[in-house]
C-alpha cells in the first residue's frame, strides 16, 4: 500500500461505542443479582466480565453472525415466546443486511 492510499474500514463499528455498551450491559448484569457461585466479588467478576464480551462480541460483530444466532434460536426454541423473539430478531437482521447498514 502507498503513501497516498487510505486506508478503508470495513467495519463502521466505533469500538469505543461497542465498549461503552459491553460496560453497560455488565453493570445491569451484576445489578441483576446473579450468584452462580455464592461469592458476592466472585459472581460479580464472572458476571462482569461473561456479559461485557458477550455484548462486546455481538456489537462488534457483522451483521451475519447475530442474524444467524437469532435464526438457529427461533428455528430451535421450545418456548413459541421465544421462538417469536427469535424470528423477529432474524427479520431485524436480515433487513439490516440488505440494507448493508451497520446498526
Amino acid at each position: 500500500m502507498s503513501a497516498n492510499e487510505r486506508f478503508v474500514r470495513r467495519n463502521r463499528v466505533d469500538e469505543r461505542i461497542a465498549v461503552a455498551v459491553a460496560i453497560a450491559g455488565a453493570v445491569a448484569a451484576v445489578a441483576a443479582g446473579a450468584n452462580p457461585t455464592g461469592s458476592t466479588v466472585i459472581d460479580a467478576l464472572l458476571v462482569a466480565v461473561g456479559v461485557g464480551a458477550a455484548v462486546w462480541a455481538s456489537a462488534s460483530a457483522p451483521w451475519w453472525a447475530p442474524t444467524l444466532a437469532a435464526g438457529v434460536g427461533a428455528a430451535i426454541a421450545l418456548d413459541p415466546l421465544v421462538a417469536a423473539v427469535g424470528a423477529v430478531a432474524f427479520a431485524g437482521g436480515l433487513y439490516i443486511g440488505v440494507r448493508q447498514r451497520d446498526q
